[in-house]
Parts: structure tokens; C-alpha cells; sequence
């Protein structure tokens, strides 16, 4: 008899057993009716309510395993929906621990932990030739069992296909969502560019992996790190020192699936698993060690100035031998041919792109002095790229941001629709791009919400009619900008309903990210100070300033806008004692940060002047 709270019967299964839950199912143990066999049966949370999203999510997991059939990966036996709609698949019963938690227990020896790894990679790497990149690894989705250890691997629930006659991906709309688990997420996954992953992303994920089966522990310090700092740790700390825990060419097998840049991880699990191979062997290793040159560039880019290039010649000198006199003939070498380098990309649309910021969905306060300057240097380098539309459009798109950001605002808004009009041409997805998005939040900046609106619901709609899955991150974003549209017309009560359907979005990401929670706390505090409900607005705006100056700083632009409507909203409810040494503070900041012409400087300065107008006119009554 099932347990009580469990369902008796999901189709031709009868459930005996609950075995998890996870964020996007339940597993139960249960037994098919024919053939009469034990099966691992998942079923969508959500039962027959489940929106698309996680619907398509679950449909895609099971194309995913149905391409697949080998002896390290979970077999799927059968897949279906019960008539009143809910969604279920069975899959080969899994015994066995988790791979962290055999870590833990298991006693044996290194060569029995990589040749178990081999079986981990070569299930991962016939994934991959059958175009399933897994793109969520971690220990917790392998369990092993026996003696000697055999190894499944589980939960494609994140799974890219690729079709084979393509180089597109089931994910082609994913553009800045993130989606895995943080501590094992590539660089480039967790910049959340679909363009960027294909099998590296699981060839980083496996090396972590090994690091920790070889090591015990993960190669970052990521066990103490706050949720905002993670992500930077990931993209710039460099894995804990393994030289003297390891011999040099499992130390070298291990860093090089661990490279933050994936032209210099291995091109795919395969040739990471052939390495291992090798080493177990006894034969040469494929992969090298970074280089004197390459490991002294990196120093030097990390540490600029004379007295960092002395500590880069002391490193150097006591690690490789050199002499002091080679060693200062090879800096001034890397010197001058970096600043050849730099010449040279100033004249380079990419390295321009790179210089005002890289592929961003928001806003990144960089200042320039001559808007205009730039806006001229985008006109010679768009005829130079007339030929390469995709790299115009992004030349484009982040020229216009950083143009936006310097106070030149109708500048920015042009650039950013000559970016999009290329993207109509070229981009089927051009509805739901950056470009796209970042238009629509300019004209609410601008005060064109009728324009705003249309662009906003047009993504809206397209999730709501088209069977294409687009991302919790991007729909919120929409939400959000198309509730702040809605508030500028008026139409307050549909506006608070968007933005907190927003809200719920960003929330229902695995690693919430701080800064979009305060732009839609910010947003609703807009809001509720158009309606005079202060104490509601100064509420919202101190939960946005709490979250911002945690991730960002006190003196981030970003934090001074939240800083900024704290003493707004005490302004105007009259509160003018509160309100101006808050004003002051952000008005200083602001102007040593952003001038004392940009929008935003001008605006907090405008806000302390109608509060000192106030108080003179009390003080008159």
C-alpha cells in the first residue's frame, strides 16, 4: 500500500515510495504495470497547473534522455500524461550514492577515483555526440554503486540540445538567463550568453568535479562567499594551488578543464578523458602548462605599474631561473608589444565594444566626457562593419548604452534604434533581444511610455501565443519595464500586478540576482510614491538601497539611485529634516562620480532645492 500522502497510481505505475524533489519534480519509486518492473517515476511539480515554462523545460529533459542509451546514464523506459494532464516520465531505478557523499565514505585510491571519473565523462562525452550538452554537473547528480564503483549520471533537466544539421540550440532565446548550479557553472554560463556554451561548459563542470574527488574540496573559496560575490569569485579567482597535492601532469590534466577562457580548456570531454587515459598509462599528456610568457602576461595585466612589474620579476626570477638582465629585456618586450597591441585595437570595432563595456542587458554608468565624440567614432566604424551586421548591431547597442549613460540621452536612444534595426533584418528573435530591451528601458527613462509599452508587451504576448520557452529572467524583466510604463500612463492598479509578477520571477531563480530584485523593489516604490502611499514607497526603495549596497558598494551608481528616491520620497511627504542629509550625501557622490551636468546629479540637485523651497515656505506661513 502506498504511503500516506503519496498518490496510489501516475498512469501504469503504482507509486510505493517518494525518492526526492527537485526544483522542477518529484521522484517516486514506483512499479510498472508491463512490463512488471521498478522504475524511478518523475512527475512535473506543479501537477496540471505547471506553467509553459517549466512544461517545456520538462519535455525538453525527456527528448534529452531518449537520445541517449548508455551504461553510465539513467535509461529512459517510458514517458507520458494522465488524462486529467499531468506529466510523467520513467527512467531506470538508480541504487547507490550520491558522488559527493561517496567521496565522503570511499577509501580507495586515487587511480580507482579517475578511472571512476572516466566513467563519468564517457557517459558525459556520448551525451555530447549525441548533441545533449548536460550543462548542470555536479556530484549530486551521479550516484554511484558497487564494488568496484560504477557510476550513472542523472537529471538532464538543463539539458541543450543541438541539432545535428544545425549549430542553433533548443535555448536560442536564453540571453542572460543563468540557469545551473552556481558552483560548478563555467564563466560563460554564468554570464548567461547561449551563444557562448557548447561542451566546454560541461568540460569546466567536470573539472571541478575531479578537483573535488581528487582533493575534497572545491578548487574556489566559494564556502564562505555572500550570494552576490560568488559570481566574481567564479569569473576571476583562480583555482586553490594543487602543485605540491598533486603530481605536475594530473595538476596540469585538472587546471587546464579548469581555464576561466575556453579556448584554452580542453575542445571537449573527450580529449579531457583521453588525457586522463594517458596519465593512467603512463603515457605523455596532451595538455601543457601554461607558459613563462602567458602566466607573465597574466601577471601583468593583473598588477600594472613599476612596482608590479618588479614583484612579477621576483616571482619569475625565483621560479623559472631567470636572470635579472633577461628578465628586464623580456618585460620590455611584453611591454612594448602590449602597447603595440593597444594601438592597434583602438582602431578595431571589437576592442571598441570591449573599452565601453561587454555584452550587457543594463545600464554600466561609465563616463565619458565626449559623447558626442564617440557617437562619431560608432559612425566611421559602422561603415567600416557594413558587411558583418551582428557585430554592427552589438557595436551599435553598447556605444548607445554607454552614450545613454553619459548624460546624452537621445544620442543613445538613436544608436540603440539603428542597433535594432538591424537586428529586425537579420535576428528572427529580434522581439525578445538585448537590444530590444534596453531600448524599451530607455524610453521609460525618457519619458515615452506609450513606446515602452508596445515594445514590452509585445515580449509579454510572444511568451503567452508562441510554444518557444523563453526564460524566467527575460519575461521578468518585461513585466517590470512594462509595469513602469503602465505607472507613467496612469494605470496604476495593472501596473503593480506586473511588477510583482516581476518580482516572482526574479525570485524563482535558483541564485536570485541582487540587482534585478532592487530594480523592481525601486520600481514598485515609483509606484507607491505616485500613489502618496510613502510609507509603502520608502519601504520599497530601502529594501532596493539594502540589496544594492550589499552587492555593489555604497558608491555604485545604482546604489545612489536607490540612495536617491530614499530622500525623494521623504521630500515629498514633506519629512524635508531626513530628507536632505540624505540628498546631500548622493548629490556629492554623484557629482564626483557622474559630473555635475548628467541627468542624475541634476535631478538629486533639483530634489534638495524644492526641499529647501519647502521649508522656506513654512518658515513664511
Amino acid at each position: 500500500m502506498a504511503a500516506p500522502n503519496l498518490p496510489d497510481r501516475i498512469g501504469p505505475f503504482a507509486i510505493r515510495a517518494e525518492l526526492g524533489r527537485g526544483a522542477m519534480g518529484v521522484v517516486y519509486e514506483a512499479e510498472q504495470d508491463e512490463p512488471r518492473r521498478i522504475v524511478a517515476l518523475k512527475v512535473l511539480r506543479g501537477g496540471t497547473v505547471a506553467d509553459e515554462t517549466e512544461l517545456a523545460l520538462f519535455r525538453r529533459e525527456i527528448r534529452a534522455l531518449a537520445r541517449l542509451g548508455h551504461p553510465a546514464i539513467a535509461t529512459l523506459y517510458a514517458s507520458g500524461r494522465t488524462p486529467d494532464g499531468l506529466s510523467y516520465f520513467a527512467m531506470e531505478r538508480v541504487d547507490g550514492l550520491p558522488l559527493d557523499a561517496w567521496m565522503r565514505v570511499s577509501k580507495v585510491d586515487v587511480r580507482t577515483r579517475l578511472r571512476l571519473f572516466l566513467q563519468i565523462a564517457d557517459a558525459v562525452a556520448h551525451a555530447h555526440g549525441r548533441g545533449v550538452f548536460h550543462r548542470d554537473l555536479k556530484p549530486g547528480n551521479v550516484v554511484v554503486d558497487g564494488e568496484p564503483p560504477r557510476a550513472k549520471v542523472l537529471d538532464f533537466g538543463l539539458a541543450r540540445i543541438v541539432d545535428a544539421d544545425r549549430a542553433g540550440a533548443t535555448s536560442a532565446t536564453e540571453f542572460g538567463t543563468v540557469r545551473g548550479t552556481l558552483e560548478y557553472m563555467s564563466p560563460e554560463q554564468l554570464l548567461g550568453d547561449p551563444d557562448a556554451l557548447d561542451g566546454r561548459v560541461d568540460v569546466y563542470a567536470l573539472g571541478v568535479i575531479l578537483y573535488e574527488m581528487l582533493l575534497g574540496e572545491h578548487p574556489l573559496d566559494l564556502r564562505d562567499a555572500p550570494a552576490y560575490d560568488a559570481p566574481r569569485r567564479i569569473l576571476e579567482q583562480p583555482p586553490k594551488s594543487i602543485a605540491r597535492r598533486l603530481d605536475a601532469d594530473l595538476s596540469t590534466i585538472v587546471l587546464k578543464a579548469l581555464e576561466k577562457d575556453r579556448e584554452r580548456r580542453y575542445s571537449d570531454v573527450q580529449a579531457f578523458a583521453d588525457d586522463v587515459k594517458r596519465y593512467l598509462a603512463g603515457e605523455p599528456i596532451a595538455a601543457r602548462p601554461p607558459s613563462a610568457t602567458y602566466q607573465l602576461r597574466k601577471l601583468v595585466v593583473r598588477h600594472k605599474g613599476p612596482f608590479a612589474a618588479l614583484a612579477v620579476g621576483v616571482v619569475l626570477l625565483i621560479g623559472f631561473g631567470i636572470s635579472m638582465a633577461a628578465l628586464a629585456s623580456h618585460l620590455a618586450d611584453e611591454r612594448d608589444r602590449a602597447n603595440a597591441e593597444a594601438e592597434a585595437a583602438k582602431a578595431n570595432a571589437a576592442a571598441f565594444t570591449e573599452v565601453l563595456g561587454k555584452r550587457v542587458t543594463g545600464f554600466g554608468y561609465r563616463r565619458l566626457d565626449d559623447p558626442d565624440g564617440v557617437a562619431a567614432t560608432v559612425d566611421a566604424i559602422d561603415a567600416r562593419w557594413k558587411g558583418d551586421p551582428a557585430r554592427r548591431a552589438e557595436l551599435l547597442r553598447t556605444a548607445g548604452m554607454a552614450v545613454f549613460d553619459a548624460g546624452s540621452r537621445e544620442a543613445g536612444i538613436r544608436l540603440i534604434e539603428r542597433a535594432q534595426g538591424i537586428e529586425k533584418e537579420t535576428n528572427p528573435n529580434w522581439m525578445v533581444s538585448g537590444t530590444t530591451q534596453i531600448l524599451g528601458e530607455m524610453y521609460v527613462q525618457t519619458g515615452r511610455p506609450a513606446d515602452a509599452e508596445a515594445l514590452f508587451r509585445g515580449i509579454v504576448e510572444r511568451q503567452r501565443t508562441s510554444s518557444e520557452l523563453l526564460p524566467p529572467r527575460t519575461i521578468g524583466y518585461a513585466e517590470e519595464n512594462l509595469g513602469t510604463a503602465l505607472r507613467d500612463l496612469g494605470r496604476y492598479d495593472e501596473a503593480e500586478s506586473r511588477l510583482r509578477r516581476a518580482l516572482r520571477l526574479y525570485e524563482s531563480e535558483k541564485f536570485p540576482n541582487p540587482e534585478l530584485l532592487a530594480s523592481v523593489h525601486d520600481s514598485l516604490g515609483n509606484l507607491f510614491l505616485a500613489r502618496n502611499e510613502f510609507a509603502a514607497a520608502e519601504r520599497e526603495h530601502r529594501d532596493a538601497l539594502s540589496l544594492r549596497e550589499q552587492a555593489s558598494g555604497p558608491d555604485d551608481p545604482k546604489t545612489l539611485r536607490s540612495e536617491h528616491l530614499v530622500g525623494l520620497v521623504l521630500a515629498r511627504e514633506g519629512l524635508c529634516a531626513q530628507a536632505e542629509p540624505v540628498l546631500k550625501r548622493v548629490l556629492a557622490k554623484r557629482e564626483a562620480i557622474l559630473g555635475p551636468a548628467h541627468p542624475d546629479t541634476v535631478a538629486t540637485r533639483q530634489a534638495l532645492a524644492q526641499c529647501s523651497t519647502n521649508e522656506e515656505n513654512a518658515l513664511r506661513r
